[in-house]
């Protein structure tokens, strides 16, 4: 993205109403606009899922975020943390406002309990229909995956198995956002991983018809029904196909007639 020739280094002294204007926002900045400034200085935010009631828990309760204590590793991190846990109410539900790329040296289930708080967060961006949010959950969890040094082949096998369901939600992501070509993609990539996952044919053949890829997408919907004959969703989708290339016929019909016509009058 083009930023009018400014260095990173003038970026940040932009305020931030500048660089929406200049249209160089991350997505991190982004979603920070929507929200809880906690501090007043933007320095630590929260979205709120659910509100709670009364005031902010006590420093000595239990913090019901021990798994963010646990995989952020400065002490700036930790710090805005323990604040973002104290500043809750009782029963409300809420995530911090902090972009992983990388998650230090922890155990293989800390990072699985790390990679489903980014699912999960995903998962209430896309319900709230914010397709662009989830899909940057969705992403820094692929990102996660990938920077993640691997301890041996049983790990390789396991974290590999992690990535199917964050690539069907990227397809799903992607076609919410009207974006087909990248639908497809990522059900390439979830086949790529299992060739037989139904879920990633589905989303595969629903690419290639929006995209008007009628022949690929009636193979991969009949790959799809072989595995489950019986889905409702697979069948209406067939016939929805079958609809559309019908449509594409008649309209495909209708041209050559009139092209023959007009050969007719041109020879009369």
């Amino acid at each position: 993205m083009s930023t009018n020739g400014k260095t990173s280094r003038i970026l940040q002294f932009m305020a931030p109403d500048e660089r929406r204007q200049f249209g160089i926002e991350t997505p991190f900045q982004r979603l920070a606009w929507q929200m809880q400034d906690i501090l007043g200085d933007g320095g630590i935010l929260k979205e709120v899922v659910h509100a709670g009631e009364g005031p902010p828990v006590p420093k000595h309760a239990s913090c019901i975020n021990k798994l963010f204590l646990e995989y952020t590793h400065t002490t700036v991190q930790k710090f805005g943390v323990e604040i973002f846990c104290f500043n809750k109410k009782r029963n409300e539900i809420a995530f911090p406002a902090q972009p992983l790329t990388h998650v230090p040296n922890v155990s293989l289930t800390t990072f699985l309990n790390v990679l489903d708080t980014q699912r999960s967060f995903g998962n209430l961006c896309f319900n709230k229909k914010r397709y662009e949010d989830a899909r940057e959950r969705y992403k820094q969890a692929m990102t996660l995956l990938q920077n993640r040094e691997l301890v041996d082949d049983e790990e390789k096998q396991r974290l590999e198995e992690m990535k199917l369901p964050f690539l069907l939600n990227l397809s799903l992501t992607y076609l919410k956002l009207e974006k087909p070509q990248k639908a497809l993609c990522y059900g390439q990539k979830a086949l790529d991983i299992n060739p037989q996952n139904t879920k990633a044919l589905f989303r595969c053949g629903q690419a290639c018809l929006e995209m008007s890829d009628y022949e690929k997408a009636q193979d991969y919907l009949t790959l799809a029904q072989a595995k489950k004959p019986f889905d409702p969703d697979i069948n209406t989708l067939l016939k929805k196909l079958a609809l559309c290339y019908m449509d594409y016929l008649d309209k495909e019909r209708d041209m050559c007639s009139k092209m023959f016509s007009g050969f007719k009058r041109t020879e009369n």
